[in-house]
């Protein structure tokens, strides 16, 4: 019954974000999940033959209820490499109130066995909403270089809104800004990126 918010290849897994890793609570921990890409392989070439088990992988985070009043679940996620580890980007979405909507910037880590993945609180960073349309942030990240994230708002052009948004621009390292780019008039909600 969870709700995925987000996938993104690690290596040669795909991982699956549920919106609330504990479901159904919404509090710490909880699990990601993933596939290994020649198991999506072999279901893609004989889907007859081919059953699906995702494999779970304990989250280790804080109690982003208790962190953010109106935490709403993880929104989007991505990889980079690291040194002892792959490094991931992760956005929350918090609304503490119905129409005040913002994204939080997050990294983490996961072991390059692909067995643990665990949250920090800092660097973060807190990104406003472009639309102030209710239940709706920052739910799409893309990595570039792994020196560069770019984060994108979920509402473009929605409820008749004719101007586009913009997509932020942060260093991956520190989470400092480093500028906006214009987005075209989409029309659709945006709900993630392929690297």
């Amino acid at each position: 019954d969870a709700q995925f918010s987000g996938l993104a290849w690690c290596g040669d897994h795909l991982i699956l974000l549920p919106q609330y890793p504990a479901f159904p609570s919404r509090g710490s921990g909880g699990y990601l999940f993933s596939i290994k890409k020649q198991d999506l392989l072999s279901a893609i070439k004989d889907p007859s033959e081919t059953v699906l088990i995702p494999h779970k992988i304990p989250v280790e985070s804080p109690d982003f209820l208790a962190l953010y009043p109106g935490y709403e679940g993880y929104e989007a996620i991505t990889f980079g490499t690291g040194t002892d580890s792959l490094i991931a980007w992760v956005t929350l979405e918090v609304e503490p109130s119905e129409g005040n909507a913002y994204g939080i910037l997050l990294r983490g880590r996961m072991t390059n066995n692909i067995t643990t993945f665990t949250i920090d609180t800092l660097p973060n960073a807190r990104i406003a909403s472009q639309s102030n349309v209710p239940n709706m942030a920052e739910e799409t990240l893309l990595l570039i270089n792994d020196s560069t994230v770019l984060t994108f708002h979920e509402a473009n052009a929605i409820s008749g809104n004719s101007e586009s948004g913009v997509a932020h621009c942060l260093t991956a390292s520190d989470f400092e800004p480093c500028g906006t780019y214009p987005l075209p008039v989409i029309p659709y909600r945006i709900t993630d990126a392929t690297e």
